[in-house]
């Protein structure tokens, strides 16, 4: 499942998804949360997206 391929990216992208996706947070409230700006945020969930399209071998659909 996703979730598996989630908990195996590094610590930071895992929270980024988990901030974006499951609870459903911006990419400021993101980067607020992270400490990060809200463009580093942004970059940080479509990297963590990257990586898991990388490790489940699919296009993973995600609506960002």
């Amino acid at each position: 499942a996703i979730l598996d391929h989630v908990m195996r990216l590094p610590e930071e992208q895992q929270q980024a998804i988990q901030l974006r996706f499951f609870a459903e947070k911006s990419f400021a409230e993101i980067g607020r949360a992270m400490s990060r700006s809200e463009p580093a945020a942004k970059q940080l969930v479509y990297r963590a997206i990257k990586q898991l399209r990388i490790s489940t071998g699919e296009e993973v659909v995600i609506d960002v």
